[in-house]
Protein backbone atom coordinates (compact mmCIF):
# COMPACT_ATOMS: atom_id res chain seq x y z
CA UNK A 1 0.00 0.00 0.00
CA UNK A 2 1.43 3.24 -0.69
CA UNK A 3 1.94 5.95 1.54
CA UNK A 4 -0.49 8.19 -0.28
CA UNK A 5 -3.58 5.97 0.39
CA UNK A 6 -2.31 4.66 3.79
CA UNK A 7 -2.63 8.31 4.33
CA UNK A 8 -5.86 9.27 3.33
CA UNK A 9 -6.83 6.12 4.81
CA UNK A 10 -5.89 7.42 8.52
CA UNK A 11 -7.10 10.73 7.51
CA UNK A 12 -10.47 9.16 6.11
CA UNK A 13 -10.84 6.93 9.41
CA UNK A 14 -10.01 10.07 11.77
CA UNK A 15 -12.58 11.94 9.77
CA UNK A 16 -15.11 10.05 10.04
CA UNK A 17 -14.93 9.26 13.93
CA UNK A 18 -15.10 13.14 14.51
CA UNK A 19 -17.99 13.11 12.62
CA UNK A 20 -19.47 10.42 14.48
CA UNK A 21 -18.50 12.03 17.53
CA UNK A 22 -20.19 15.32 16.63
CA UNK A 23 -23.10 13.98 15.76
CA UNK A 24 -24.01 11.65 18.53
CA UNK A 25 -22.73 15.00 20.65
CA UNK A 26 -25.68 16.32 18.61
CA UNK A 27 -28.27 14.02 19.31
CA UNK A 28 -27.45 13.66 22.98
CA UNK A 29 -27.38 17.37 23.37
CA UNK A 30 -30.74 17.46 21.57
CA UNK A 31 -32.46 14.24 23.66
CA UNK A 32 -31.08 16.13 26.93
CA UNK A 33 -32.69 19.19 26.06
CA UNK A 34 -35.85 17.20 25.04
CA UNK A 35 -35.65 15.69 28.59
CA UNK A 36 -35.25 18.74 30.04
CA UNK A 37 -37.60 20.49 27.96
CA UNK A 38 -40.32 17.88 28.99
CA UNK A 39 -39.42 18.26 32.76
CA UNK A 40 -39.91 21.96 32.74
CA UNK A 41 -42.79 21.29 31.03
CA UNK A 42 -44.39 19.22 33.66
CA UNK A 43 -43.62 21.07 36.34
CA UNK A 44 -45.74 24.11 34.15
CA UNK A 45 -48.34 22.24 34.14
CA UNK A 46 -48.66 21.69 37.84
CA UNK A 47 -48.31 24.80 38.19
CA UNK A 48 -51.02 26.02 36.30
CA UNK A 49 -53.38 22.99 38.03
CA UNK A 50 -52.42 25.00 41.17
CA UNK A 51 -52.89 28.79 39.51
CA UNK A 52 -56.38 27.37 38.38
CA UNK A 53 -57.18 25.23 41.84
CA UNK A 54 -56.66 28.83 43.43
CA UNK A 55 -59.12 30.75 41.31
CA UNK A 56 -61.88 28.25 41.81
CA UNK A 57 -61.28 28.24 45.77
CA UNK A 58 -61.56 32.24 45.47
CA UNK A 59 -65.01 32.10 43.35
CA UNK A 60 -65.94 29.51 45.99
CA UNK A 61 -65.09 32.13 48.87
CA UNK A 62 -67.06 34.99 46.59
CA UNK A 63 -70.45 32.78 46.25
CA UNK A 64 -70.21 31.30 49.56
CA UNK A 65 -69.68 34.78 51.26
CA UNK A 66 -72.74 36.84 48.72
CA UNK A 67 -74.86 34.41 47.46
CA UNK A 68 -76.90 33.94 50.26
CA UNK A 69 -77.82 37.20 50.74
CA UNK A 70 -78.86 37.66 47.14
CA UNK A 71 -82.58 37.63 48.56
CA UNK A 72 -81.78 41.13 50.38
CA UNK A 73 -82.09 42.58 47.00
CA UNK A 74 -85.46 41.60 46.16
CA UNK A 75 -86.52 42.59 49.86
CA UNK A 76 -84.94 46.24 49.41
CA UNK A 77 -86.38 47.03 46.36
CA UNK A 78 -89.96 46.04 47.34
CA UNK A 79 -89.64 48.01 50.39
CA UNK A 80 -89.03 51.01 48.23
CA UNK A 81 -91.76 50.24 46.05
CA UNK A 82 -94.38 49.82 48.83
CA UNK A 83 -92.90 53.71 50.37
CA UNK A 84 -92.91 55.01 46.67
CA UNK A 85 -96.56 53.48 45.74
CA UNK A 86 -97.25 54.86 48.87
CA UNK A 87 -98.24 51.48 50.77
CA UNK A 88 -96.03 52.76 54.22
CA UNK A 89 -94.57 55.25 55.43
CA UNK A 90 -91.28 56.71 56.54
CA UNK A 91 -91.25 54.78 60.38
CA UNK A 92 -92.21 51.67 58.49
CA UNK A 93 -90.00 52.28 56.00
CA UNK A 94 -87.06 52.60 58.61
CA UNK A 95 -87.84 49.65 60.38
CA UNK A 96 -87.85 47.71 57.54
CA UNK A 97 -84.64 48.68 56.07
CA UNK A 98 -82.96 47.97 59.49
CA UNK A 99 -84.40 44.31 59.50
CA UNK A 100 -83.01 43.90 55.95
CA UNK A 101 -79.17 44.33 56.86
CA UNK A 102 -76.46 44.49 54.26
CA UNK A 103 -76.89 44.07 50.56
CA UNK A 104 -74.39 41.22 49.04
CA UNK A 105 -70.71 42.54 48.59
CA UNK A 106 -68.72 43.17 45.83
CA UNK A 107 -65.80 40.95 45.82
CA UNK A 108 -64.15 40.30 42.89
CA UNK A 109 -61.60 37.43 41.43
CA UNK A 110 -58.55 38.12 40.46
CA UNK A 111 -56.61 35.38 38.07
CA UNK A 112 -53.10 34.85 38.86
CA UNK A 113 -51.28 34.38 35.36
CA UNK A 114 -47.77 34.00 36.09
CA UNK A 115 -47.60 30.71 35.59
CA UNK A 116 -48.57 31.10 31.32
CA UNK A 117 -46.78 34.50 31.28
CA UNK A 118 -43.66 32.37 32.04
CA UNK A 119 -44.55 29.80 29.73
CA UNK A 120 -44.92 32.37 27.07
CA UNK A 121 -41.87 34.04 27.40
CA UNK A 122 -39.86 30.54 27.54
CA UNK A 123 -41.66 29.14 24.28
CA UNK A 124 -43.10 26.56 26.37
CA UNK A 125 -46.88 27.90 24.93
CA UNK A 126 -45.72 27.63 21.25
CA UNK A 127 -44.14 23.55 21.59
CA UNK A 128 -47.65 22.47 23.09
CA UNK A 129 -48.63 20.22 20.15
CA UNK A 130 -52.49 19.77 21.30
CA UNK A 131 -53.83 22.46 19.67
CA UNK A 132 -57.23 22.49 21.68
CA UNK A 133 -54.61 22.66 24.80
CA UNK A 134 -53.11 25.78 23.07
CA UNK A 135 -56.05 27.68 22.88
CA UNK A 136 -57.68 26.81 25.96
CA UNK A 137 -54.36 28.44 27.42
CA UNK A 138 -54.43 31.39 25.64
CA UNK A 139 -58.57 32.13 25.98
CA UNK A 140 -58.10 31.78 29.61
CA UNK A 141 -55.54 33.63 30.27
CA UNK A 142 -55.68 36.23 27.97
CA UNK A 143 -59.04 36.85 26.88
CA UNK A 144 -60.71 35.85 30.16
CA UNK A 145 -58.07 37.46 31.83
CA UNK A 146 -59.01 40.83 30.06
CA UNK A 147 -62.19 40.56 30.86
CA UNK A 148 -62.54 39.93 33.84
CA UNK A 149 -60.19 42.74 34.23
CA UNK A 150 -62.41 44.95 32.61
CA UNK A 151 -65.39 44.23 34.85
CA UNK A 152 -63.55 43.97 37.64
CA UNK A 153 -63.13 47.50 37.33
CA UNK A 154 -66.57 48.37 36.96
CA UNK A 155 -68.00 46.36 39.46
CA UNK A 156 -65.66 48.32 41.85
CA UNK A 157 -66.87 51.29 41.17
CA UNK A 158 -70.10 50.59 41.35
CA UNK A 159 -70.30 48.92 43.92
CA UNK A 160 -68.13 51.68 46.11
CA UNK A 161 -70.84 54.29 44.38
CA UNK A 162 -73.68 52.43 45.99
CA UNK A 163 -72.64 51.61 49.55
CA UNK A 164 -70.89 54.35 49.94
CA UNK A 165 -72.79 57.09 48.67
CA UNK A 166 -76.24 56.31 47.82
CA UNK A 167 -76.82 53.19 50.85
CA UNK A 168 -76.40 54.85 54.13
CA UNK A 169 -74.08 52.25 56.25
CA UNK A 170 -76.17 51.85 59.73
CA UNK A 171 -73.67 49.97 61.56
CA UNK A 172 -71.23 51.40 64.18
CA UNK A 173 -68.04 51.90 62.79
CA UNK A 174 -68.04 49.26 60.25
CA UNK A 175 -64.29 48.55 59.94
CA UNK A 176 -64.13 48.23 64.26
CA UNK A 177 -66.83 46.09 64.28
CA UNK A 178 -65.10 43.50 60.82
CA UNK A 179 -62.19 43.39 62.79
CA UNK A 180 -63.50 42.89 66.05
CA UNK A 181 -61.33 44.78 67.53
CA UNK A 182 -64.52 46.05 70.14
CA UNK A 183 -61.66 47.18 72.50
CA UNK A 184 -61.29 50.48 70.84
CA UNK A 185 -65.22 51.34 71.77
CA UNK A 186 -64.70 50.70 75.32
CA UNK A 187 -63.13 54.28 76.22
CA UNK A 188 -66.68 55.83 74.85
CA UNK A 189 -69.98 55.93 76.68
CA UNK A 190 -72.64 52.93 76.20
CA UNK A 191 -75.33 55.66 74.76
CA UNK A 192 -72.91 55.78 72.01
CA UNK A 193 -70.41 52.73 71.70
CA UNK A 194 -73.60 50.23 71.57
CA UNK A 195 -73.94 49.12 68.01
CA UNK A 196 -78.22 49.58 68.38
CA UNK A 197 -78.17 52.71 69.79
CA UNK A 198 -75.79 54.03 66.95
CA UNK A 199 -77.87 52.38 64.09
CA UNK A 200 -80.90 54.46 66.03
CA UNK A 201 -79.15 58.05 65.95
CA UNK A 202 -77.90 57.28 61.96
CA UNK A 203 -81.45 56.15 61.35
CA UNK A 204 -82.72 59.54 62.95
CA UNK A 205 -80.75 61.88 60.94
CA UNK A 206 -82.75 63.78 58.34
CA UNK A 207 -79.60 63.02 55.49
CA UNK A 208 -80.73 59.70 56.00
CA UNK A 209 -84.10 59.67 55.55
CA UNK A 210 -83.12 62.27 52.50
CA UNK A 211 -80.90 59.22 51.00
CA UNK A 212 -83.56 56.42 51.69
CA UNK A 213 -86.69 57.85 50.65
CA UNK A 214 -84.97 59.33 47.25
CA UNK A 215 -85.81 57.83 44.43
CA UNK A 216 -82.72 57.53 43.40
CA UNK A 217 -81.92 54.98 45.22
CA UNK A 218 -84.61 52.64 43.67
CA UNK A 219 -82.53 52.97 40.41
CA UNK A 220 -79.12 52.75 41.89
CA UNK A 221 -80.14 49.52 43.62
CA UNK A 222 -81.19 48.77 40.22
CA UNK A 223 -77.53 48.89 38.47
CA UNK A 224 -75.70 47.14 41.81
CA UNK A 225 -77.97 44.36 41.48
CA UNK A 226 -77.58 43.70 37.97
CA UNK A 227 -74.07 44.32 37.74
CA UNK A 228 -73.78 42.04 40.59
CA UNK A 229 -75.85 38.85 38.72
CA UNK A 230 -73.61 40.33 35.63
CA UNK A 231 -70.81 39.88 37.44
CA UNK A 232 -70.82 36.45 38.87
CA UNK A 233 -72.50 35.30 35.49
CA UNK A 234 -68.98 36.06 34.76
CA UNK A 235 -67.67 33.98 37.53
CA UNK A 236 -69.64 31.17 36.61
CA UNK A 237 -68.59 30.80 32.75
CA UNK A 238 -64.86 31.53 34.17
CA UNK A 239 -65.21 28.12 36.66
CA UNK A 240 -66.52 26.16 33.52
CA UNK A 241 -63.51 27.41 31.60
CA UNK A 242 -61.47 26.61 34.59
CA UNK A 243 -62.55 23.14 35.13
CA UNK A 244 -62.44 22.23 31.06
CA UNK A 245 -58.77 23.59 31.30
CA UNK A 246 -58.23 21.51 34.84
CA UNK A 247 -59.35 18.61 32.77
CA UNK A 248 -57.45 19.12 29.60
CA UNK A 249 -53.88 19.47 31.60
CA UNK A 250 -54.69 16.49 33.73
CA UNK A 251 -54.85 14.63 30.07
CA UNK A 252 -51.87 15.64 29.29
CA UNK A 253 -50.17 14.89 32.49
CA UNK A 254 -50.63 11.21 31.88
CA UNK A 255 -48.10 11.55 28.29
CA UNK A 256 -45.66 12.20 30.85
Amino acid sequence: MSTDKKAFKEYFTEFLMLFLAVTFGFFAENFREAGLEKESMKENYNALLLDLEQDRTRIKTIFDSTTKYEYRFLELKYLLYQFHSGKIGWEELKTKYVSIGNMPNYATLFINNMTFKNMQSSGLVSGIDDTQLKSQLSYYYEVIFKRLEDNNHIFDDLGVEFNYKHRPSINLFEAVMKNRNDSLLNSYPPEFSNNENYRTFIMNLPETKKRITSGSLVFELHNYSSRYFSYHNILKEIEQHNLELKEKIETELKNF
